[in-house]
């Protein structure tokens, strides 16, 4: 699938916004727990896309915002309140990204996890019908279980990136191991299937210079939510983190 109508310049700087349902609202305060202050830093910073649950999505979303920046649906999730739910349930459909006007699909997988199997499943049903409607797909490949004791571990980050790879995906988000030439090997091992790094994880203090070092790996850019809108200036880290990724 093309995935030009979420990039600028071939690069694509995501803002997720999904963290209300994976965490809570303990990530919010009374400026950013409003999704039209994602949608102001995300339009004002320059970012490519915006990634929502359906809930935000129908709060904030309307014909001229979807003129302003592209929308990515999230269709699955789950609260961290039981430990034990292994899996994030379906939350949307491939209708209610068309009926929104998304130009794509988000979907969580963690590789290595209890009923990894499901998400699987569930996913092929989903990449079937986005195919269908025009829809880019989009993978949050995060390896995680009982077996895995180290995420951003270079095998590890390269195993949730080929198995987004071969699951579909347009385009896999990963985590980020630290190091751009071991990321590079993650990047490889995708083959035509975009890699975006999960953008809070395991970067320097020096957040842009970070980025920037990322991107030499060969990624197609970043995803990242909470390092800009919990900054007390976000549109202006944003700012920066756009001039990063676009002219890189």
């Amino acid at each position: 699938m093309n995935t030009s109508k979420i990039e600028k310049n071939g690069k694509i700087y995501m803002l997720a916004y999904d963290q209300g349902l994976e965490h809570g609202p303990t990530d919010f305060n009374d400026i950013n727990c409003n999704p039209n202050f994602i949608v102001r830093v995300a339009i004002e910073s320059g970012a490519s896309c915006i990634a929502m649950h359906y809930g935000m999505a129908k709060q904030v979303y309307t014909k001229e915002i979807l003129s302003k920046i592209p929308l990515i649906l999230k269709l699955n999730g789950k609260t961290k309140l039981n430990k034990k739910n292994y899996i994030s349930a379906v939350t949307g459909a491939v209708e209610d990204a068309v009926n929104f006007g998304a130009v794509g699909i988000g979907f969580t997988i963690n590789p290595g996890q209890d009923e990894e199997q499901v998400a699987y499943s569930q996913f092929a049903t989903l990449r079937r019908e986005a195919e269908k409607a025009g829809l880019i797909t989009i993978l949050w490949s995060y390896a995680r279980g009982p077996e895995i004791p180290n995420q951003f571990d270079k095998d590890i980050v390269a195993y949730s990136a080929r198995t987004a790879a071969e699951l579909g995906a347009d385009i896999a988000k990963v985590k980020y191991t630290g190091d751009p030439s071991t990321f590079s090997w993650a990047v490889k091992v995708a083959g035509n299937t975009k890699v975006l790094a999960s953008g809070t994880d395991n970067f320097p203090a020096d957040y842009l210079n970070g980025v920037k070092e990322m991107l030499s790996s060969g990624a197609a850019g970043i995803a990242v939510g909470r390092k800009v809108w919990q900054n007390v200036g976000a549109i202006e880290l944003g700012k920066q983190l756009a001039e990063v990724v676009y002219n890189f």
